[in-house]
């Protein structure tokens, strides 16, 4: 998904080097969604050890 696709009101009026800048935004949007939710899934997976761990002590 490209600059142009998302700001389709704008296109022609930007220069490349704007646009360069708009694409690296959108890369570090993305980067920032697959970090919160990798950091979701890391919780889960400490939260499941976390409660394993505690059946383990009553065994």
């Amino acid at each position: 998904m490209g600059v142009m696709s998302n700001y389709p009101d704008i296109e022609g009026r930007l220069t490349s080097l704007e646009k360069q800048v708009m694409e690296i935004h959108e890369r570090l949007d993305k980067v920032e969604r697959m970090l919160r939710d990798l950091a979701k899934h890391v919780e889960r997976a400490v939260t499941a050890q976390s409660i394993r761990d505690e059946w383990d002590g009553f065994a």
